[in-house]
This record gives structure tokens, C-alpha cells and sequence, in this order.
């Protein structure tokens, strides 16, 4: 599969100023306005999986990051909600089924290194857990900065690996200055295909099976002017032993916003913030 790339251009070299007749016109330009690859964590030992490993998956998501769940807790430990875990591990542990698509680098996949994990195949394996009640758990980013970006030009862009079954399905919200959260992207069960539905551009498409274990995924975070923070939100929910979605190299960028810079020294707190 074709991996989708966005150029980041940043810093004070990619902003030029003319001061002709005193006022500088605005630069515009792509910024980076958040990065999470879910190396910083600290791994530990498994506990239920029979693979063995002395620093192959964790709980604790990195800082700043959320983990809730409304789901049975009598499942597979490492697999309780969004887990963190080593991508190799996990798939071997798992009796790979697929996942090596996205953790084997020699397949051409996108997730390697430690990768934030939503596997209710895998947490079902242990006291058939979600007989008591379908998995539903919500990783949510620390809130993000953007203040300085233009209005609907925040992007996401994170590799993704869904595999869908039954009545698994997942979504993708944002919530901005501490409102309601907004859907931005859905998957959603159409038997054993994915249906991938993007709310903000009304358009769906039916993917098949297996055409999402794969992905560099990019999707539209439709910032309303003004906003200053955005949190955004990976819910995975209504699965029973079905498949599952992992991600890694989360990526938040945005255009920054016209800003016209007064020669004489004016808006010196614009100016300031585009040099940084």
C-alpha cells in the first residue's frame, strides 16, 4: 500500500517578512503541532500472555495521554483497554493472525517499536471476558496547541492497523477548548468488511477486510477559528472476540494563521511566536 506523507515545513526559515511600506505581509506555513510514537514508555513483563518478556507491554500510557474503559476487567491483563506494547511481542504473542503486516518492517510495516494496542481477540482468551459485555475503551491525547492555526487546517495523520469482525467498531473524535467531542472519522462493521466514514467530508468506503491492516491514515480535525486546544480521541468499542486496532506515529498538524506584523513594532507577540 501507498504510505501517505505530508510535508512539514517549520521553524523561522520557512517564514519570510518584507517590511516595504511598513507592514509585513503574512507567512503562512505547515506546522508540526504534536508527535507521539509511543517510544518514551516503560515496558514490563507480561503477565496472563505465555510469550515471555521482561519489557514487552504496559499500561501506562505516556504523559499527558488517557486511558478509559467501561469494559469486564476478568481478561487477558496486557489487553485491558489500550495497552502500550513492544509490536513484535505482541504479534507473536498473539499467534500473529495478520498483525506482522503492521509490525514486521521486512512486510513493509508501519508500526514498529512499541504501539498503542486495543485487542479484544486477544483479551477475550482468558475467561471468555467479553461474554460479560463488549470491549469499550478510549485513548485520548493530551490537548494539543492551536491557537496559532488556521482555521480547518488541522490534520491528523497516524498508521493504522484495523482489522474488523462482527460488531467491532471504532471512532475518531475531537474535542476543542474542553467542548463536546466532534466525530471525525468512523469505522464502521459491515460483516467481516470496514467501512471507513469521514462525518466532516460526508463520504464513506467500503475497504474489505484485510485493506486496513496496513495504513498511513490522514484525516481532517475541522478546527473552528478561535479555538486554542484540541484532544483527540481513539474509541474502540461494541467488540466481543473480534480483531483489532492498533496505532502509532500519531501526527497533529496545522497552517499557521495570517498574521500581518507591524514594522514599528506592533503585534510584537505574533512576531515572536512565528520566529520560535
Amino acid at each position: 500500500m501507498n504510505r501517505i506523507r505530508l510535508a512539514v515545513v517549520g521553524g523561522a526559515a520557512a517564514l519570510s517578512f518584507s517590511l516595504m511600506a511598513g507592514i509585513a505581509p503574512a507567512g503562512v506555513s505547515t506546522e508540526q503541532l504534536f508527535a507521539e510514537d509511543f517510544e518514551g514508555v516503560t515496558l514490563g513483563a507480561n503477565v496472563d500472555e505465555e510469550v515471555a518478556g521482561d519489557a514487552v507491554w504496559t499500561a501506562d500510557a505516556p504523559a499527558g495521554w488517557t486511558v478509559s474503559s467501561d469494559m469486564p476487567t476478568n481478561g487477558v491483563t496486557e489487553w485491558l483497554g489500550w495497552t502500550f506494547a513492544d509490536a513484535a511481542w505482541w504479534a507473536e504473542a498473539a499467534g500473529d493472525q495478520e498483525r506482522t503486516m503492521f509490525t514486521d518492517p521486512g512486510k513493509g510495516g508501519f508500526g514498529i517499536g512499541v504501539v498503542a494496542v486495543a485487542d479484544p481477540d486477544e483479551y477475550d482468551d482468558l475467561n471468555s471476558a467479553l461474554d460479560g459485555g463488549p470491549f469499550d475503551s478510549t485513548l485520548s491525547s493530551p490537548a494539543i496547541d492551536v491557537s496559532l492555526t488556521a482555521e480547518g487546517t488541522a490534520m491528523l495523520t497516524f498508521d493504522s492497523s484495523w482489522r474488523p469482525e462482527d460488531t467491532q467498531s471504532a471512532t475518531i473524535s475531537v474535542a476543542y477548548d474542553g467542548g463536546a467531542a466532534m466525530e471525525v472519522l468512523r469505522f464502521d462493521p459491515n460483516g467481516n468488511d470496514a467501512i471507513v466514514v469521514r462525518p466532516l467530508d460526508g463520504t464513506s468506503e467500503d475497504l474489505g477486510n484485510l485493506d486496513l491492516i496496513n495504513n498511513a491514515m490522514s484525516v481532517g480535525l475541522g478546527n473552528p477559528a478561535g479555538a486554542s486546544t484540541a484532544v483527540v480521541s481513539f474509541r474502540m468499542h461494541d467488540a466481543t472476540n473480534d480483531w483489532w486496532w492498533a496505532i502509532d506515529n500519531v501526527r497533529v498538524t496545522g497552517d499557521l494563521s495570517d498574521v500581518a506584523v507591524d514594522a514599528k513594532g506592533k503585534a510584537a507577540t505574533h512576531w515572536a511566536t512565528l520566529k520560535r
